[in-house]
């Protein structure tokens, strides 16, 4: 049974983007500014405070349509990314990339399950956390499996991302039974490539954010033009992060499910990615 290395899988997708950054660019400033269009528009609709109380009141029409442009745009990029990862389809020259078709709608509807899968174990840990705290340690360990099965949920089915856009189709039992042996080397290699993805972005939500609420604020007009300046500068870095995400899971996909042909346009030898 082919046994997984980890830490050359996450340190050879960092590189991927490093040394094709120009790449991720073009394939990816087109979707990031229609989202930072998006968001400017739609996040006043999405959440509105009431002046009598202070309550913020929710319109999940909006905020649907919100997550659908995040979806869709995110897809556009990861698509063409796996593919430029995995076959080589840099698409050199070309600087507009904007293209949506069942490839990267099968894709968004995949990347919406895996996410709701992730955050579903995500969203138990404050109630882990509450209940070490307050002394009733067998519920919070309870309650720890919620997390624990997410991860390994992701870690069998998260083959499906690259297969839908590599191969154009999405097989759960292919992607489980691949992953068979590897489940927690897979979430070792999504944990190398996770934590430094989410300290980044929560570090940019907080710098970024600040400017943003400034420059709203205080400078009029010319607020909403640093504002557009400001998402889109951290929707670019964001689409990096992710791009070493996607980079990850399409040097997974190459290992455990790729043919001769795609095992040599890995990286680095076969061997190099292979553990004890």
């Amino acid at each position: 049974m082919t046994k997984l290395a980890p830490v050359p899988i996450a340190r050879f997708a960092a590189m991927s983007v490093m040394n094709g950054f120009d790449t991720v660019l073009r394939f990816g400033w087109v979707p990031i500014l229609i989202s930072t269009l998006a968001g400017m528009v739609l996040e006043p609709k999405v959440m509105t405070v009431m002046p009598e109380d202070g309550e913020i009141v929710i319109e999940f029409g909006w905020m649907f349509v919100f997550v659908l442009v995040a979806v869709v745009t995110q897809a556009i990029f990861a698509v063409a990314w796996h593919r430029c990862v995995a076959l080589g389809e840099a698409r050199p020259g070309q600087r507009f990339y904007l293209r949506f078709g069942r490839r990267e709608a099968v894709y968004g509807l995949v990347a919406f399950v895996v996410v709701a899968i992730l955050s579903m174990g995500v969203g138990a840990l404050p109630m882990v956390a509450q209940l070490m705290s307050s002394g009733q340690a067998l519920a919070g360990l309870f309650v720890f499996g919620a997390p624990v099965m997410a991860l390994f949920l992701l870690a069998r089915l998260c083959l499906l991302l690259p297969m839908v856009a590599i191969a154009g189709a999405a097989d759960p039992a292919k992607s489980w039974l691949a992953v068979g042996g590897n489940t927690w080397r897979v979430v070792a290699v999504l944990v190398l490539v996770g934590i430094p993805v989410l300290v980044v972005e929560l570090v940019l939500i907080s710098v970024f954010g600040s400017i943003i609420d400034a420059a709203v604020t205080s400078m009029g007009a010319l607020g909403l033009v640093v504002s557009f300046l400001a998402r889109f500068v951290s929707g670019l870095v964001f689409l990096a992060l992710l791009g070493v995400i996607v980079s990850a899971l399409t040097l997974l996909y190459m290992v455990l499910l790729g043919d001769e042909t795609l095992r040599t346009r890995l990286p680095a030898p076969y061997d190099s990615f292979i553990g004890p």
